[in-house]
C-alpha cells in the first residue's frame, strides 16, 4: 500500500496507518529511498524525519509487512494501556476469548473442605432422641474455618455455594456411661438445625445392640448448600438411654465442595 504526503517544511508527518517501527515502512523523498531509523522514524500513526523536508519536495511511503510486524514488541513493553479488554484485571479474573476479564464463578471443586473427630464422650444421651454430635477436633479444613469444634456444625462460607460431599459416623455405646443394650441405631445429616437430609441405621426387632461393643452407621450424601446453611450429624439410639463414645473408637465427619454453582 502507497501513502503520498502533502509535504511542507516540517519534520512531523501523520501516517494512514499504524506501524510498530520504522522498518514497517519503505520512505522515499524525491525518488530517493530513505535509511529506516537513521532518516526517520515511526511508530503508530507519527512519523518523524531527522531533518524536515522543504516544500518542493516529493515525499511517498509504502507500508511492508502490515500483517505482521517486523519486529517483536520489546519484553514487557504490552501492557493494559495496549490492550482494549473490558473488566477489571486481578489475581482472580481471567482473559477471555472475547477479550473481557472475568471471574472463575462455577467448577471449582475441592476448594472448600472440613475434616473432623471427637475426643470428648457425649454420655447420658436421652432413649430415643435426636442429639448432634460435636466432633471437638479438626484434622484439617480450609482457609474459610467454616466448621466449629464447639458446636459441631460446618456453616458455608461467603462465595460457598455449591454441590457437597458430606460423610460422618458417630459410635454409640462403648466404655462412656450410659452404654446400655439398644434396639436401633440411626445417624443423620441435618441442615440448618431442624431439617434432616439423609439417614442410616437400623431397628431391631428381637434382638439388641450390646452397648458395651460400640456400634455405628456411617451416612453419606450430595446436597446443595447456599451460604449460610450449616450442617452437622446428628445421632439416635432406641431402647435406653446411651452414650457417643469418642475416645475408644474413631468417629468423624468430613465434607468438601464438590462443584461451585454461582
Amino acid at each position: 500500500m502507497k501513502q503520498d504526503f502533502s509535504v511542507s517544511a516540517t519534520a512531523s508527518y501523520t501516517l494512514s496507518q499504524s506501524v510498530t517501527s520504522a522498518n514497517d515502512i519503505a520512505l522515499f523523498i524525491n525518488n530517493v529511498r530513505q535509511e529506516p531509523t537513521t532518516a526517520y522514524s515511526a511508530s503508530g500513526t507519527s512519523l518523524t524525519l531527522t531533518e524536515a523536508t522543504a516544500g518542493s519536495d516529493d515525499m511517498y511511503c509504502v507500508y511492508i509487512g502490515r500483517a505482521v510486524g517486523t519486529i517483536n514488541p520489546a519484553s514487557g513493553s504490552v501492557g493494559m494501556a495496549q490492550l482494549s479488554a473490558t473488566g477489571t484485571k486481578s489475581s482472580s479474573t481471567f482473559l477471555r476469548g472475547d477479550n473481557s476479564f472475568a471471574t472463575i464463578e462455577a467448577g471449582e471443586k475441592n476448594d472448600i473442605y472440613w475434616s473432623a473427630y471427637g475426643t470428648t464422650d457425649q454420655t447420658s444421651l436421652t432413649n430415643n432422641t435426636i442429639n448432634t454430635v460435636v466432633f471437638n477436633n479438626t484434622w484439617s479444613q480450609s482457609s474459610h474455618n467454616g466448621y466449629s469444634t464447639s458446636t459441631g456444625k460446618f456453616t458455608v462460607p461467603s462465595g460457598g455455594k455449591g454441590i457437597y460431599h458430606i460423610y460422618g459416623f458417630a459410635t454409640i455405646g462403648g466404655t462412656g456411661t450410659a452404654n446400655n443394650h439398644t434396639r436401633s441405631l440411626y445417624t443423620w445429616v441435618y441442615k440448618n438445625t431442624s431439617s434432616a437430609l439423609a439417614r442410616t441405621g437400623h431397628f431391631l426387632t428381637a434382638n439388641y445392640y450390646e452397648g458395651t461393643q460400640g456400634s455405628n452407621n456411617p451416612v453419606t450424601t450430595l446436597q446443595l448448600l447456599e451460604v449460610g446453611d450449616t450442617v452437622e450429624i446428628k445421632i439416635q439410639a432406641y431402647g435406653n438411654d446411651f452414650s457417643v463414645d469418642h475416645l475408644s473408637y474413631t468417629t468423624h465427619f468430613s465434607g468438601y465442595r464438590v462443584l461451585a454453582v454461582s
